[in-house]
């Protein structure tokens, strides 16, 4: 039996499961690729699976697994996820789905799954609840997160270090927060502005939608918001690329009889544009109430044959996915609540300090008043429920 079946094997699936044989856990890897799976069972001995997510060689591995961590593209995550859920799997996910996380909570009411399983979401939701913990429920938690070159002059400033596809859908997607207590819907583009973070710099900001669970756990924060950083800069050329079509899945371009979506196109070209290697991640929540704040900081940057978001990420996946092995969490389990279980909280951090995620206390960052282009809407579906963590 296996301790561990990682399904996907790409940079987060892989580095997840370098980091749980590094831990003593028996491992399989599962996915199509008949390459990525030799190179697997070459350099780390696990077990491999040639298949998607609900094929029955899989299926049957994840079965006889202590808890399957999934690392998956967002198009095929939930749908793979509510397969293995189905099955009676105990899962923990990093993949980023457009749909709703807590729509999965029956199937896992009676197993295990943790969603969100990533950097952001994921890490950062842990560390708003541990944020909010501290302070005995915070007025505000601020969340800004971005994955970048080490090099600012780098093309946009970005490397390929995640699905091209995801990045394209950060410019897009209404970005979901809670403003003033109630819940509101933004468009990114037009709510930006301007953080200088202390330590690591000054970005430019734009809304994100990466809350999505924490906008039901801490229905209390009247203001709760995720802001994505990019170098000054980027900002103009992303609104470049918006109004050429670029962002857009619903735009079609014609080329010699061939339809494609606008938005596919920049992908592919940014996949192969784009540096492969030498990112940085930067990581800062902050929270307050009243005079008091608690923040917590992270700057890190990859290293040779590892990038710093499947550092970040994939080691995230690797210790939730111990945790669970350990009895620590049980049930749905989104992350936030991962920072109000102290074993936990501690668990995960000590095994991300090992992969050399390591966290600052620093408080001090500076947040322009966003510019905001156009009216915020509310969400048309306001997530409300859950009361404090902690």
């Amino acid at each position: 039996m296996l301790d561990v079946l990682v399904v996907g094997g790409g940079r987060i699936g892989g580095f997840a499961a370098e980091m749980l044989v590094g831990m003593g856990f028996r491992v399989g890897v599962a996915d199509p690729d008949e390459a990525r799976l030799k190179a697997f069972s070459r350099r780390l001995g696990v077990e491999v699976y040639r298949g998607r997510a609900w094929d029955r060689v899989v299926l049957d591995a994840a079965r006889g697994s202590g808890v399957v961590a999934v690392a998956l593209p967002g198009r095929v995550a939930f749908k793979a996820v509510r397969i293995l859920l189905g099955e009676g799997c105990r899962v923990v996910d990093a993949s980023f789905y457009p749909e709703d996380p807590w729509s999965l909570e029956p199937l896992a009411s009676r197993s295990l799954y943790v969603p969100d399983a990533g950097l952001a979401p994921g890490l950062s939701n842990m560390l708003a609840a541990r944020v909010d913990s501290v302070l005995r429920g915070a007025e505000r938690i601020d969340i800004l997160v971005g994955g970048l070159s080490r090099d600012p002059s780098a093309l946009l400033g970005l490397t390929a270090a995640w699905s091209a596809e995801d990045l394209v859908d950060e410019y897009v997607r209404p970005a979901r927060m809670r403003v003033g207590g109630r819940v509101v819907s933004v468009d990114p583009l037009s709510y930006t502005g301007v953080a200088e973070i202390p330590g690591s710099g000054v970005f430019e900001y734009f809304a994100s939608d990466g809350l999505r669970t924490l906008l039901r756990s801490l229905s209390h924060v009247a203001g709760l918001r995720e802001l994505t950083l990019r170098y000054p800069g980027h900002l103009e050329a992303a609104r470049l690329l918006r109004s050429l079509g670029l962002l857009d899945r619903r735009e079609v371009v014609v080329v010699e009889g061939c339809r494609c979506p606008a938005s596919l196109v920049l992908a592919r070209l940014l996949e192969e544009k784009l540096p492969r290697s030498g990112d940085r991640v930067v990581l800062y929540v902050e929270g307050a109430r009243g005079e008091a704040e608690r923040c917590f900081k992270l700057d890190m940057v990859g290293e040779p044959g590892r990038t710093a978001m499947s550092i970040t990420t994939g080691g995230f996946l690797a210790a939730a996915a111990a945790a669970a092995l350990q009895g620590l969490v049980e049930g749905f389990t989104p992350p936030e609540r991962l920072g109000a279980v102290g074993e936990a909280y501690t668990t995960i951090l000590r095994i991300l300090g090992k992969a050399g995620v390591r966290l600052e206390e620093k408080c001090g960052a500076r947040i322009s008043a966003p510019r905001i282009g156009s009216e915020a809407t509310p969400d048309p579906a306001p997530t409300t429920g859950h009361t404090q963590l902690g």
